[in-house]
């Protein structure tokens, strides 16, 4: 106990488990939950655990992001099916867990720190090279799937993916402009070379999230140069950039033009009123439309999380019978999925500390947590990000990490 009680091996356990999340996000959900488990464990298992909790119940932020967990327990009183809110209160576990655990724990020494975004920045790397090894092997293959809505092989969430791609874009250029290495002090072009090729990865695999959240990002770049920064000419170079960018990947990308022909195809299935089963774009539109008509029958408290898929199908089942029953999805927008849950006074209640991270502390001044932060919350208008295991993993171990680790007084390794 007597080495537990050490600050400095603390500080290794909290390196070490946040290692394994970063390593585990896309790949292994026991180890993901493993490394959580592990940041808890270093947090309540400590000898200053009152002064953990003093600090805790001090920080309001923190706080606000917990009691996200308990608006979704409290659903229980208004949910029948009671399977289907279990699910989802288990997935929602990090939001008890993280924000204790984080904001006890960090911020880790700047080269820990650099250390661990390293090791997120190799693994999506080394994931993006076999991607496009495989992607060559089967060019013709692949690239003519993308009239389908296919896309190249990623870990199984190619969603969660292409957003993990683009916040490491910013990630390479982070530990460039910090100058990390860990043998030669050259490495630090390493990574921005790397991070220009992996927003040319995102353009090839051409995945509607990753490039919103990318291109939403580049252009707060240009907000952050001209009004921010007040230096006009570095505004005027990234805001050409990113528009040569978009020009040579919509002109050059084997992919990227197949993807937006495909969505106009596919799109127009929902507008002219045909049958959306199997047609991806399509039900999406047509999952928020019909949870759209649950809210306006449940508009102030909603129909509690366990019953949100039950009325979203028997809309289905009322308004379009012809569509099968596995293509009735649950609603693909995470604004609607709370509103439709949790009603506008949970949808609210739901996104104030979300919304409230992002000017808490000159957030909005500290570039790579805005960026980050602006890559996870644009999925949520196309997908529920929050209602997968990955999703919630991914926006609340970054968004919590990058606030944490910048705001707080930061150790010398």
């Amino acid at each position: 106990m007597t080495i537990l009680n050490s600050s400095k091996v603390r500080r290794e356990i909290t390196f070490w488990c946040c290692n394994i999340i970063v390593v585990s996000l896309l790949f292994s959900k026991f180890l993901l939950t493993l490394g959580m488990i592990g940041l808890i464990a270093n947090a309540v298992l400590n000898p200053n655990l009152k002064i953990y909790l003093k600090k805790f119940f001090n920080n309001k932020l923190a706080l606000a992001f917990t009691a996200l967990f308990v608006l979704y327990l409290l659903t229980y009183f208004n949910s029948e099916n009671l399977h289907y809110w279990a699910e989802r209160v288990r997935i929602k576990l990090p939001f008890l867990i993280l924000p204790f655990a984080i904001s006890s724990l960090f911020p880790l020494p700047q080269k820990r720190f650099e250390t661990v975004l390293a090791i997120f920045f190799f693994t999506i790397f080394l994931t993006t090279v076999y991607s496009m090894i495989n992607f060559s092997f089967h060019f013709a293959e692949i690239s003519n799937g993308y009239y389908s809505a296919k896309t190249m092989w990623t870990p199984k969430d190619h969603i969660r993916f292409s957003l993990a791609v683009a916040i490491c874009v910013w990630i390479g250029i982070y530990l460039y402009r910090q100058s990390f290495f860990i043998w030669h002090k050259n490495e630090k072009f390493f990574f921005f070379s790397v991070a220009f090729l992996l927003i040319i990865y995102l353009h090839i695999l051409s995945v509607r999230s990753g490039l919103l959240g990318f291109y939403l990002s580049a252009f707060y770049f240009v907000f952050y140069f001209l009004l921010i920064k007040k230096q006009w000419k570095y505004a005027l170079v990234v805001c050409s950039t990113v528009v040569i960018f978009f020009w040579l990947a919509i002109n050059f990308s084997p992919t990227l033009s197949k993807k937006i022909n495909y969505m106009h195809y596919d799109v127009a299935h929902f507008f002219d009123g045909s049958n959306v089963s199997y047609h991806s774009d399509a039900a999406r539109l047509m999952s928020q439309k019909m949870s759209w008509e649950v809210i306006k029958k449940n508009i102030w408290w909603g129909v509690g999380v366990g019953d949100v898929e039950d009325n979203v199908k028997n809309e289905y089942a009322v308004q379009h019978p012809e569509i099968e029953e596995n293509q009735r999805l649950e609603p693909h927008n995470q604004f609607l999925f709370c509103w439709t849950a949790l009603g506008l006074v949970g949808l609210i209640l739901f996104f104030s500390p979300i919304f409230s991270i992002f000017f808490a502390g000159n957030n909005l001044k500290k570039w790579l947590f805005s960026a980050a932060y602006l890559i996870l919350l644009s999925s949520f208008f196309t997908e529920a990000t929050l209602e997968t295991q990955v999703g919630t993993a991914l926006f609340l171990f970054f968004v919590l990490l990058f606030h944490f680790q910048f705001h707080q007084k930061k150790l010398t390794a």
